[in-house]
């Protein structure tokens, strides 16, 4: 009777960890996830680290038409759900999903403010450092789901949490806000990336992930002192509405709560702001055209 209230509990707290999602769990490696995908004859490609199921899959009773496996240094660090296809979800159905999740991740936050302008309503919840965001999107004909680990530390067992005390807003990707330009050139040239001069920028033509999005370019200005960096998608690659909020999220993890401006265009687009440690950070997202974060020194 005792091994049996032993596997009953050990079964419960399996259902019930945060980490766990689908047939993963975050924090495990690019090469088991791989090896899972293989055993379960799963078709995928791996696109610079960034692994994309090309199968159909169930998951919360769902019909996913696409899943996003994203890694940071070879390690799981957020799986994205996208449904596009077929018929819109019923009332029933987003109600068993967020059910589910909040059996895992407990009570949920309602966000509906772009419910009348675009039909999309967005349900969030964050438990252990795990942030979760599902997502309807035009009344329910799209739906995408996104779990990420806010404080990933390589490691799928360790309950360590990573902090951001030790964080320099200044430092951003391989660069240093007000360093020599000819310094943040010399690490480009030590990452092996190849870049091109314009009248005003130097701009890098490689894809680069950089808290935790593929960037299409990325351009630094050309002035003595390094003080602009931009990192842009153009608008056939812009993050989908819960890869925004989860950036979003991010950002405000490590520079602070954002302001918001949605008087860009005459009120067609909405930009966020942060500001901490002398750096300022815009991201500027507009459909039909592309998305850019930018980081400049803040006046």
């Amino acid at each position: 009777m005792k091994k049996y209230l032993i596997l009953l509990f050990l079964t419960l707290l399996s259902c019930n960890n945060p980490k766990k999602v689908w047939d993963f769990s975050l924090g495990e490696s690019m090469v088991d996830i791989e090896s899972t995908l293989k055993n379960k004859d799963y078709s995928y490609q791996n696109n610079d680290g960034k692994i994309e199921l090309e199968s159909s899959i169930t998951y919360l009773g769902i019909k996913w038409d696409g899943v996003s496996f994203n890694f940071e240094n070879n390690f799981l660090s957020s799986i994205s759900f996208r449904m596009f296809k077929g018929e819109k979800l019923t009332r029933e159905q987003k109600k068993y999903i967020v059910d589910e999740l909040d059996k895992i991740y407990g009570d949920h936050v309602v966000d509906n403010s772009a419910k009348a302008e675009y039909g999309t309503v967005a349900w969030k919840w964050e438990k252990d450092n795990i942030n979760v965001l599902f997502t309807t999107i035009f009344k329910s004909q799209w739906a995408s789901l996104i779990i990420f680990d806010d404080t990933y530390n390589n490691s799928a067992n360790s309950c360590e949490s990573k902090t951001n005390a030790n964080f320099d807003p200044k430092k951003i990707w391989i660069f240093e806000m007000g360093q020599p330009v000819k310094d943040a050139l010399d690490s480009i040239r030590n990452n092996k990336l190849t870049f091109t001069e314009t009248q005003y920028l130097y701009r890098i033509d490689s894809q680069i992930e950089f808290l935790g999005v593929n960037w299409n370019t990325v351009r630094i200005g050309k002035d003595k002192i390094l003080d602009a960096i931009f990192f842009d998608n153009d608008a056939q690659n812009m993050l989908s509405y819960s890869e925004k909020q989860a950036l979003i999220s991010k950002l405000d993890e490590l520079y602070g709560a954002h302001d918001s401006d949605s008087s860009v265009a005459g009120g067609d687009y909405t930009w966020y702001h942060w500001y901490k440690g002398g750096v300022k950070v815009t991201y500027a997202p507009m459909e039909q055209i592309g998305e850019t974060l930018e980081f400049s020194p803040s006046k």
